[in-house]
């Protein structure tokens, strides 16, 4: 079930695509400089997120038997061809998903649109993150883990085509909503890969 225990937990980011750009809204403008209530507030969601974390109590690790091996060595493991590829499509599905991500509000800005799109643009792109959550881990049972992950360079590239067509807002919103996507499945199939 390791590939739908992935899907049920990234799924808990739907909380944040509806809460996240209805906060940054709410509170950019608190203080006399932009922006700086939206980040005081994203602190504030980080110290609660800590504060609940701290209430969890883990079962005890049973101690290892005497003689039992501690498993492979990491380096013996980051060598395989397999764990090559889960972590070279991690990293490649958080690393265009950071840098659009991130840009996408300041490029809406520069082409004129107001910044309530930015949000409903980011929301509509963190629901492509978290949505596809309930039906990528049955997916890559049912076809495997590498064609999804196919799909999700895919979509990343039809997000960069899609971005470069046009500054509408509607270009914005597809190409966030497919690179949304695309990470999901890179990132789904990566965890489940390695």
């Amino acid at each position: 079930f390791r590939e739908k225990a992935v899907s049920l937990v990234l799924a808990g980011g739907l909380i944040g695509a509806i809460a996240g750009p209805n906060l940054a809204s709410g509170t950019r403008g608190l203080t006399e400089t932009p922006f700086v209530g939206a980040y005081l507030a994203l602190a504030m969601v980080a110290v609660l997120g800590m504060v609940l974390m701290a209430f969890i109590r883990f079962p005890a690790v049973p101690p290892r038997k005497p003689g039992a091996s501690g498993g492979r060595p990491l380096a013996e493991i980051m060598r395989q061809p397999v764990f090559i590829v889960a972590l070279a499509a991690s990293a490649l599905g958080y690393g265009v998903m950071s840098l659009l991500m991130a840009a996408t509000p300041i490029a809406m800005g520069q082409c004129g649109l107001p910044f309530g799109d930015a949000g409903v643009v980011l929301q509509w792109h963190v629901l492509g993150m978290f949505v596809p959550s309930f039906f990528t881990g049955p997916l890559i049972k049912r076809v495997g883990v590498l064609p999804v992950m196919a799909v999700g360079v895919l979509l990343n590239l039809g997000c960069v085509a899609f971005a470069l067509s046009g500054q509408d807002l509607n270009h914005f919103l597809g190409a966030l909503f497919l690179l949304g996507v695309g990470w999901n499945f890179l990132y789904i199939g990566g965890t489940t890969l390695f």
